[in-house]
């Protein structure tokens, strides 16, 4: 296990500035509260009492005058219990109307004001902090609910996460594979799950081996094929941006990861279609 800062982990996996993620710890108290008096499930309660924020406050995630959020952990009991991706303003309302009658009645028993309010849309966020214990949230830092980039100890809350990582190969094959699934399923089925599928990505980290090869192959190979394709003799499809030179691609007849040897006499100058050819085509 490695340690983090949530914060930094949680940009990296969704691809933002660090502006733009919040850390918001919620209320045990207030969320045990809304259980017990609504028979609701843990995960609308949650997921309730994130949407919706007061307007202007300091949870409002498209707060005028600062950088609108675009990534959320939510803390509980110590732990991140989800991250979500903030997509949007789904509705505008008050305190009172964008919650369910539960969370309306427990702030009018409280005597809490209605105040104007946003109700966001959201969509959570794979994380390899999921789950995980939050370190640096303790003590009298527990009574700050929130913390953004300017928060006095946004970077100091960490996750421990697992050191090991995909790699590109396995990570090639689990696409593949997933391909090959939703290929399976009907036009309708795939449909419904484009429709609640994020549109970002979830960014991870992979772990994976080259080899150094010699530049002195690669250099002679394209001087012999001088822009010709050595598979279909075409010449090359186009030519380099960088140095107008005919763009080939030197392939090994023999992989490097199967033995072969990075030699002039193992590699062919090929064009992007017929190298493709070499790995895919029957």
């Amino acid at each position: 296990m490695v340690t983090e800062s949530l914060a930094q982990r949680i940009a990296w996996e969704a691809g933002v500035a660090l502006d733009r993620v919040m850390l918001l710890r919620h209320s045990n108290a207030r969320l045990s509260e809304l259980k017990k008096r609504g028979g609701l499930t843990e995960e609308y309660v949650i997921e309730e009492y994130t949407r919706v924020q007061p307007t202007g406050s300091k949870y409002d995630y498209a707060r005028a005058g600062a950088p609108p959020i675009k990534v959320l952990a939510v803390i509980v009991e110590d732990r991140v219990r989800a991250v979500y991706r903030i997509i949007g303003i789904e509705a505008e309302g008050t305190t009172y109307s964008l919650v369910s009658s539960v969370h309306k009645q427990i702030d009018i028993d409280r005597k809490r004001p209605e105040k104007p309010a946003k109700k966001f849309c959201m969509t959570r966020l794979e994380s390899v902090s999921v789950d995980r214990a939050v370190q640096g949230w303790d003590g009298s830092r527990a009574r700050t609910p929130v913390q953004r980039s300017s928060g006095g100890f946004f970077l100091k809350i960490t996750v421990a996460v697992p050191e090991t990582r995909q790699t590109e190969p396995e990570l090639r094959a689990q696409l593949e594979r997933g391909v090959q699934e939703s290929l399976r399923i009907s036009a309708s089925e795939r449909k419904k799950r484009l429709d609640v599928a994020p549109r970002h990505p979830t960014r991870i980290e992979a772990r994976t081996w080259v080899f150094a090869r010699n530049p002195d192959v690669i250099a002679s190979v394209l001087c012999r094929a001088s822009g010709v394709c050595e598979g279909c003799r075409m010449p090359a499809p186009f030519k380099r941006k960088s140095d107008g030179t005919p763009y080939l691609e030197v392939h090994h007849r023999i992989r490097l990861s199967d033995g072969g040897e990075d030699s002039v006499e193992n590699a062919l100058a090929l064009c992007p279609n017929c190298h493709r050819a070499t790995h895919y085509a029957q």
